[in-house]
């Protein structure tokens, strides 16, 4: 591992419940946005590249045909994976890297 992937497989692992729980990470006009704009394509799948708490993931799943969730800490995507299967979400699969 690079010294900047460490770094950050440092400072976000042990913070990762925390995303993803996150009211302010989870909610926002961003995200609406986003949703709008996914709506009205037709995207057969979505990567969401450094995908922190997954609250994209989260937001286009039920638009689109497969999510990849992407990111360096291995401990953000359990915790991604982990929530979106108490989501019902089955279209989303996670990517160490």
């Amino acid at each position: 591992m690079t010294d900047t992937h460490e770094l950050a497989v440092q400072q976000f692992s042990p913070r990762a419940a925390a995303y993803v729980t996150s009211a302010v990470h989870a909610a926002g006009e961003d995200l609406e946005a986003l949703k709008a704009f996914v709506a009205r394509q037709s995207f057969a799948q979505v990567l969401d590249l450094g995908c922190g708490g997954g609250h994209v993931s989260f937001a286009v799943a039920p638009l689109v045909g497969a999510v990849a969730a992407y990111d360096l800490s291995e401990a953000m995507l359990s915790a991604v994976a982990t929530e979106a299967g108490a989501r019902g979400i089955t279209n989303l699969t996670t990517h160490q890297g």
